[in-house]
């Protein structure tokens, strides 16, 4: 018994120091000393042990021992372990401004500030120049045609531009922030950009001619164009290096901008329909300049022509007069796309009016006289007739 309550003092003595305190009470009521005070430590001295030991006699104090122990010993079981005690974050901060006490920390961390200013610059220029493209090309959408396929052959070449040079710019700096010599490499980077462009001259011959064709809008989309070299038609696509055009058999050409030498372009706001209209000699010439007159005034107060014809018959006077025809040239102005539909309808107008007003057109003829010498003995034969030639009206 005595070994127990020793190994139960033992373990008062052993508990927490809250444990502890509320079993003094107790080993003091049952020893009546105050030497069985906790102490600062854990172990209890020998005299304590031995103190408690030789007041230990009473049953009823020994009971009383026992069952406050056990309920002290049970209440610490059920109590839940301390947590850890956190980092000191004064001593982590002592220890991160220690560090910067090298010299090579603090060069590195300047290194490293350094760099990453320059790629959060370069972050901020690329995402303005992106958002201004993107809000340029949706806003195309709104303009003309002919500046909205500008700006969809355009904007995006030059994002990739402002790209390669962010990058370019950015990371030569980074590399010279890592202490990296670029000379050599801006020399080696020289020496390769000579060898490409001399070993693509013409592809830098279109890039380029193609930059000014476009920037000074001299053809677009949809414009019908002649490029010389017998290459004239729609203009379906435009890129940075070459146009492509489908002409009016259907056949597609794809022309450089470093061929194009000229370009005729019928689509600029203005297309004037050409009037010549050729009348038999003999024919009242005021009379059929009249007629014209009052054919094309009809056709402007027309809903379908009226927003086609910029003005009325442009009347020039007698053009041409030979032995067979005189020719009566003028113009009406139109816009460009509606030039060809005024004149096909005005030539219709001109036949149907002349045929009611009796007025004869042009018919070009041609006399062919055949002389035969004369034989003795052969009768007179009666002088050759001459056949009219009718020759194939020009479409035009």
């Amino acid at each position: 018994m005595r070994r127990a309550l020793l190994l139960l003092a033992l373990l008062a003595f052993g508990l927490a120091g809250p444990a502890r305190a509320q079993l003094a009470p107790v080993l003091n009521t049952v020893t009546g000393a105050t030497t069985l005070q906790p102490a600062a430590t854990n172990a209890p001295s020998a005299t304590d042990l031995q103190d408690l030991v030789t007041t230990l006699q009473n049953d009823k104090q020994r009971a009383q021992l026992i069952s406050q122990l056990q309920a002290l010993i049970q209440a610490q079981k059920a109590a839940k372990p301390p947590a850890p005690a956190a980092p000191s974050i004064q001593r982590w901060t002592d220890k991160v401004i220690g560090w910067f006490q090298y010299q090579s920390v603090r060069r590195l961390a300047g290194d490293l500030a350094a760099i990453a200013f320059v790629i959060v610059i370069a972050f901020l220029i690329w995402l303005l120049v992106s958002a201004a493209i993107r809000r340029a090309l949706g806003n195309s959408a709104a303009r003309s045609a002919q500046v909205s396929a500008r700006l969809k052959t355009l904007l995006p070449l030059a994002r990739s531009i402002v790209l390669v040079a962010i990058v370019t710019i950015a990371g030569i700096i980074v590399l010279s922030q890592l202490g990296m010599n670029i000379a050599p490499l801006l020399a080696g980077a020289g020496i390769i950009g000579i060898a490409i462009g001399l070993g693509s001259q013409q592809l830098v011959r279109d890039i380029i001619t193609g930059l000014f064709i476009l920037a000074e809008n001299t053809v677009a989309v949809g414009d019908y164009v002649d490029v010389g070299g017998g290459h004239a038609g729609n203009v379906e696509e435009l890129s940075i290096r070459s146009m492509r055009l489908r002409d009016g058999n259907g056949a597609v050409h794809t022309v450089p901008f470093s061929s194009v030498t000229m370009i005729v372009n019928t689509n600029r706001g203005i297309g004037n329909a050409a009037v010549n209209v050729s009348i038999a000699p003999g024919q009242d010439v005021d009379r059929a300049a009249r007629i014209l007159a009052e054919i094309a005034a009809a056709m402007r107060q027309e809903p379908v022509f009226k927003q086609q014809m910029l003005s009325e018959l442009q009347y020039w006077g007698v053009d041409k007069v030979d032995g067979s025809s005189v020719t009566l040239a003028g113009q009406i102005v139109c816009t460009d796309g509606g030039r060809w539909p005024v004149q096909r309808e005005f030539n219709r107008r001109v036949v149907q009016r002349f045929q009611a007003e009796g007025i004869a057109l042009a018919v070009p003829t041609q006399s062919v006289i055949v002389h035969e010498p004369e034989v003795e003995g052969r009768a007179a034969e009666p002088p050759p007739q001459v056949t009219p030639f009718r020759a194939p009206r020009d479409r035009g």
